[in-house]
């Protein structure tokens, strides 16, 4: 029992020996029970740390069953956990003498075992001997917070109650005391504070190492424990707030214009802590300055709450600088003249219009045109701001709106002669481009020969691109020269045209009359051209006395259907009618601009001028002040020409319709209006007082008459070629002139009511006509020229004939001097093939046989034909001989009469034959002298027979 006292006394005084140890957790009621041990386990207990320090005694209650003292050998194991499963963390060992009965018995650990406030851990009593001994316990939940073990072997948990225990932990000294703490940026752990001894600081609540002095500090939540006699306290959080780096930026206003104080300078601050105090190298102190000149302006320091500065206040650096500048006076802007093709508008003039770009089509004052403002062909003045509105002088620029190229115009059938090229086509164009289809296609080099009835596609180019393209049909018509030899008239000329047409020859590559078949050629060069009739088809119908007509870069044709108060389109071959706009009142002239919009005139009203683009959209009013316009022309130069009717005069404006003027004078109700390539003006003047088709300068000057004799012409018209084409209304036809007014023709008549003209790129006439739209489409082709060639003929050959030879002789090759370098042999009088190689006659047949032979030239022309006649006799016998000597044939050559002598009476037969074998005589006679009468015959060479007593023979007789 003394020993009992003394163990308990003894781990009481322990208790303040060691410095800081408390009773953390204890189950130590006075009542207990008991649990049987079951050598060697004695049982064990889990617990939950209650604070935080090194757990360095734990004390239990044992009950010793012997009756005298005895020596107790224990091992108590400490593990993490709950449970007898987690780490050892502890073994400590007792060797205690025991009393009868129950009795504390303290375990001072062997190292002291850091345990954490909140975590589970278990002990576990062993015995070493064993001695009869219970472990006392509590019955029921007396500790909520762990849980008896019992019996290795069975780990498991016990209801039964809680092990008798209680457990010592050593804690440290206090935790520092600390406040929350700001600091500029690069401060470092040495720059906290805190109230303690050897302090030491974290980044985290436990654990952890302890910073070094010169780790840079952040904004964050930092920890600090003092440690005390070695022993370190908890730890103390301390929320830390570093001001991040001061930066500032700027924006700042330029001075406007040159020499103004009217720039300022904007600062945004960031980082820090504000509010900021300001330090300006002019005296400002506030974050943003005015009123300032050009110049550089300094921001010596930036200062925040916390006292952390950007500069140092000496400029040594400065927190920012900045510099505010002015524009340099400003000068007129740099621009030239400009050219666009088809539409444009300001924002496509150089410089652009912009902000400080700004665009005027007046040298002063006026309004700055909106960047999508139509141009016309005309003057524009340009200016430069800068952003704060000052402005230059300005820049005329001279602006030209070119017109989008229209298909090239030509005859769509064309002829040519032999070894003729794409290049001697006729088309009128610029930069002309040759395909061998309409759409896509292979190109085509000027070089390339044309081949007869092929069609061909060109298309023109300008600065504004590529047109449609115009078909040409070719057909060769003759060859390039034609020679003929000795003499020849039109009539000889050969030529090959086209189904139904017929052809004239010229002696000039244009104008003229036609050549009569009779007249004779020379060598030199003719003209020729087909020509087939004129026809005139209607293209389209249900118009209502429509006037105005014009075609459209694409080939559209474009009508003003006057009363139907419409302006209509369709498709180069009359299909497709389409409406174009609203709106219209009696619209009775239409013209194309360069940039494809499309000019309307109607028939009264001040408003009587609209425009609106190519698809009929955006329709606005041109001009005003016009009494009753009929008829709308464009010039070269975008200017618009009309004829105000009513008012007999020709006015002219601007592209868009500003500057309007009277051009000549003297007109009379001018119904047509039409302009030449040479930018000369051409007007019909309806009234029944004048009837004339009058032309004027450009400017309006030198007007005069061309043609006569036209009743109410309404309407006119330039052709490619320059010839004008004149509606005749007083006579329902269509006529045509020279450009000169010379050599008017009728193209068509029957017409109802022939008003408005156009041109088709493919040469063919348009007129509105009533209900109508019709066409005429002339046959008259293209001329070519023929180069001609008289060449001389050569005299006829000399020749020796007649050739005779007896039966079976050997012949000989015929042999003449030709009249010229060479000859030709034929077997015929006419017709058959010549031959160059000389005919050997054959022998082996008695008779005569004619060659005939012409003289050549290097020209390849000939003589006539000139007649070598070679006659075969029969070879004679003795008595034949003897006969022959005593017949006697005279005179030889003869005109007329033959007498014929033989030796004796008897009966004789008489025949005659010419060279050719024609039988001319046939007579018989029984006398020994007679005649024979060639008197008939024509002078030549005859071959007689005489036959006796079945003898013959043959004699040769030359007529004279």
């Amino acid at each position: 029992m003394k020993l009992k006292l003394y163990l308990f006394t003894l781990a009481l005084l322990c208790q303040f020996i060691i410095f800081g140890q408390t009773i953390d957790q204890q189950n130590s009621p006075e009542e207990t029970s008991f649990i049987s041990t079951n050598y060697p386990d004695a049982g064990g207990q889990s617990f939950t740390a209650g604070v935080t320090g090194d757990l360095s005694q734990i004390d239990l209650k044992i009950n010793s069953k012997s009756f005298t003292a005895v020596e107790g050998s224990f091992d108590l194991l400490v593990y993490s956990g709950n449970g007898y499963g987690g780490t050892l963390l502890n073994t400590t060992s007792l060797e205690v003498l025991l009393d009868y009965g129950v009795q504390n018995i303290s375990f001072t650990l062997s190292s002291p075992i850091a345990i954490t406030s909140g975590n589970f851990y278990t002990m576990r009593l062993v015995m070493n001997n064993n001695i009869d001994m219970d472990t006392r316990i509590t019955m029921g939940n007396t500790y909520s917070d762990g849980g008896l073990y019992y019996q290795e072997g069975n780990a498991s948990f016990y209801n039964l109650g809680d092990l008798w225990f209680i457990t010592y932990v050593t804690t440290g000294p206090n935790a520092p005391t600390a406040s929350a703490q700001s600091f500029c940026e690069g401060a470092t752990v040495a720059d906290l504070q805190a109230t303690g001894t050897d302090l030491k600081w974290y980044t985290a609540e436990t654990d952890g190492t302890a910073l070094v002095t010169t780790t840079v500090l952040s904004s964050a939540t930092y920890y600090v424990s003092q440690t005390v006699n070695e022993t370190e306290s908890e730890r103390t959080s301390v929320s830390v707030n570093v001001s991040s780096a001061i930066t500032v930026t700027a924006t700042s206003t330029n001075v406007s214009c040159n020499g103004y104080n009217d720039g300022s300078i904007t600062t945004t601050v960031s980082g820090g802590t504000a509010p900021y105090i300001y330090f300006w190298s002019n005296g400002e102190t506030t974050a943003s300055i005015s009123n300032l000149q050009s110049g550089t302006y300094n921001l010596l320091a930036v200062i925040d709450d916390n006292g952390c500065e950007l500069g140092d206040g000496f400029g040594n650096p400065y927190a920012l600088s900045v510099t505010i500048s002015q524009p340099a006076f400003l000068n007129a802007p740099t621009a030239e003249a400009q050219a666009f093709c088809g539409a444009a508008t300001v924002a496509d003039l150089l410089p652009e219009s912009s902000s400080t770009i700004i665009w005027y089509n007046v040298a002063t004052e006026g309004s700055a045109l909106e960047a999508t403002a139509s141009l016309a062909t005309g003057t524009y003045y340009v200016s430069e701001t800068n952003a704060n509105g000052c402005e230059s002088e300005r820049t005329t620029v001279n602006v030209s709106l070119n017109e989008m190229p229209h298909a090239p115009t030509a005859n769509s059938v064309q002829i040519y002669t032999s070894e003729a090229t794409i290049a001697d086509l006729t088309v009128t164009g610029t930069g002309l481009l040759w395909y061998d289809a309409a759409t896509n296609g292979t190109s085509l080099d000027l070089t390339v020969s044309l081949v007869d009835g092929t069609t061909y596609y060109v298309s023109q180019t300008t600065t504004c691109g590529e047109s449609l393209k115009t078909a040409i049909t070719v057909k060769q018509i003759s060859e390039a020269s034609q020679d003929f030899c000795g003499s020849a008239t039109v009539e000889n000329l050969t030529s090959s045209p086209s189904t139904d047409a017929t052809v004239n020859w010229y002696p000039d590559a244009t104008g003229g009359t036609a050549l009569e078949n009779s007249t004779a050629l020379g060598t030199g060069t003719y003209y020729v051209e087909q020509e087939t009739p004129t026809t005139v088809t209607t293209l389209a119908s249900g118009f209502i006395f429509p006037h105005g007509v014009a075609i459209q870069a694409d080939g559209k044709i474009v009508v003003a259907d006057t009363y139907n108060d419409e302006v209509k389109r369709m498709d180069a071959d009359g299909s497709n009618i389409e409406i174009l706009g609203s709106d219209f009142v009696r619209p009775r002239g239409v013209a194309i601009q360069s940039d494809g919009k499309i000019v309307v005139v109607g028939s009264s009203g001040s408003n009587s001028i609209k425009r609106m683009n190519a698809d009929g959209s955006s329709i606005e009013i041109l001009g005003s002040g016009f009494v009753s316009l009929n008829a709308v022309a464009i010039q070269a130069d975008g200017k618009i020409v009309v004829a105000d009717t009513q008012s007999d005069q020709i006015k002219r404006m601007d592209a868009n319709g500003f500057n309007i003027e009277i051009l000549g004078s003297g007109f009379n109700s001018p119904y047509g209006v039409a302009i030449q390539t040479d930018g000369r003006i051409l007007v019909a003047n309806y009234h029944n007082n004048d009837n004339t088709v009058k032309r004027m300068n450009a400017d309006g000057l030198n007007i005069e008459i061309l043609g006569s004799g036209f009743s109410n012409p309404s309407g006119v018209a330039v052709q490619a070629d320059g010839k004008i084409v004149v509606a005749e209304l007083g006579n329902n036809s269509i006529k045509r002139m020279n450009a000169d007014g010379t050599g008017i023709e009728i193209l068509g008549n029957g017409f109802e009511a022939p008003a408005g003209l156009t041109i088709q790129a493919n040469g063919d006439i348009l007129v509105t006509d009533g209900e109508f739209i019709k066409r005429i489409t002339e046959g008259l082709s293209n001329r070519v020229a023929v180069s001609v060639t008289i060449n001389e003929i050569p005299d006829e050959p000399t020749v020796t004939t007649p050739i005779t030879y007896s039966e079976g002789d050997t012949a000989s090759e015929l042999a003449v001097t030709t009249g010229g370098s060479g000859v030709l042999w034929y077997t015929t009088e006419t017709g058959g093939t010549g031959s160059t190689t000389a005919p050997t006659p054959s022998t082996a047949t008695v008779g005569s046989t004619s060659y005939w032979v012409t003289s050549t030239n290097e020209n390849g022309c000939e003589s006539e034909r000139v007649e070598v006649v070679v006659s075969v006799e029969e070879t004679l016998g003795i008595n034949e001989n003897e006969m022959l000597k005593n017949i006697n044939i005279y005179p030889n050559p003869t005109k007329a009469y033959v007498t014929i002598t033989l030796p004796k009476t008897q009966e004789s037969k008489i025949t005659v034959y010419d060279l050719n074998g024609r039988l001319l005589l046939n007579q018989s006679n029984t006398n020994g002298n007679f005649k024979i009468d060639l008197s008939a015959y024509q002078a030549g060479v005859y071959l007689l027979k005489i036959e006796v007593n079945q003898n013959e023979i043959i004699k040769r007789i030359i007529k004279n």
